[in-house]
């Protein structure tokens, strides 16, 4: 089974004029929507969780406040309620009235769909902004307010007892973010592809963990302009090894389609072809199972459309 997330009210956290706008999830659900519309496509294979509403779980605040620390929160909150139309948290990252709502909404669809696949089986994919890879745990960055697969690794060790999540970041930006908030833990292994030197000038090799996380964190900086040949080579060897041998609970997956030729933000090099692939290793080692995909970066609409099209139809 395929399990599919996506919040429709989204837009509601947006800046026409900032690269990071609605139009993208916007272009996947319209790719998404047409795909089932001459029936050619099972419905029995696919489950789909769709917010309509601004709605949220209590627990989605306690989940948060085990990655972000009180102080950040509240922050974020009082910055939020005196926003009129929208305002920024750092040079790149703006918030509306409505970001705080929006992003707690995901986060409770992100439960729902983890749910989904380890009850279920299958696979996931959530296609959700903002992204959330750059959020530190007191920090916003880099369009990221709160670390969605953060939080979502430690729902799934939580309430599901899961002891060991994997996270996979293919973007063309290290998560920082990310590695950070777990980077002296042993629990949560952080595995990154990104370009370097790139944006946010961290993930070296050397940046391995400390305390009892020293060998849980993975970085594997390429050329900006590295392409298909460069990553593949990583994940079909590198990624292998790495999983096979932290033998993890549950992977989830930081999609970061900014990683392809056409990308507006990025030099990276990499085509539709090689994005799929490395989503076809990653599912081929992890058995198909207890997988979801999270959307992190991305800006040009066309290739989005086209990811989500080998994501419904193309993975076998």
């Amino acid at each position: 089974m395929i399990s599919i997330a996506y919040n429709e009210l989204d837009y509601l956290h947006n800046l026409d004029s900032h690269v990071e706008n609605s139009n993208r999830t916007k272009s996947i659900v319209s790719k998404l929507s047409s795909l089932f519309v001459d029936g050619k496509l099972k419905k029995e294979r696919y489950k789909f969780f769709v917010a309509k509403s601004l709605d949220y779980s209590s627990e989605v605040w306690s989940i948060i406040f085990t990655v972000h620390n009180q102080e950040y929160v509240e922050f974020l909150e009082s910055k939020v309620s005196k926003v009129k139309k929208f305002d920024f948290l750092d040079p790149d990252t703006y918030v509306t009235p409505y970001t705080l709502k929006v992003i707690l909404t995901n986060l409770n669809l992100l439960f729902s769909l983890c749910d989904c696949v380890i009850n279920d089986g299958g696979f996931g994919f959530a296609y959700i902004r903002p992204p959330g890879h750059h959020a530190e745990s007191s920090k916003a960055m880099g369009f990221c307010v709160i670390n969605n697969v953060a939080v979502l690794a430690r729902y799934i060790q939580l309430y599901h007892n899961l002891k060991k999540v994997m996270i996979v970041d293919f973007d063309a930006h290290h998560g920082n973010g990310t590695q950070e908030i777990f980077y002296d833990d042993d629990s949560v292994l952080y595995f990154s592809t990104h370009a370097y030197p790139f944006y946010p000038f961290t993930g070296l090799i050397s940046e391995k963990g400390i305390g009892k996380g020293v060998g849980y964190t993975y970085n594997f900086p390429v050329s900006i302009y590295a392409g298909d040949n460069e990553l593949l080579k990583i994940y079909q060897n590198e990624f292998v090894s790495v999983y096979n041998n932290f033998a993890p609970d549950f992977v989830i997956v930081s999609s970061g389609y900014d990683i392809h030729s056409h990308d507006p933000i990025t030099y990276m090099n990499c085509s539709i072809n090689g994005i799929n692939r490395i989503k076809d290793i990653i599912l081929e080692t992890v058995g198909y199972k207890r997988v979801i995909f999270v959307l992190e970066g991305g800006y040009n609409t066309n290739v989005l459309q086209e990811v989500v099209l080998y994501d419904i139809n193309g993975i076998k």
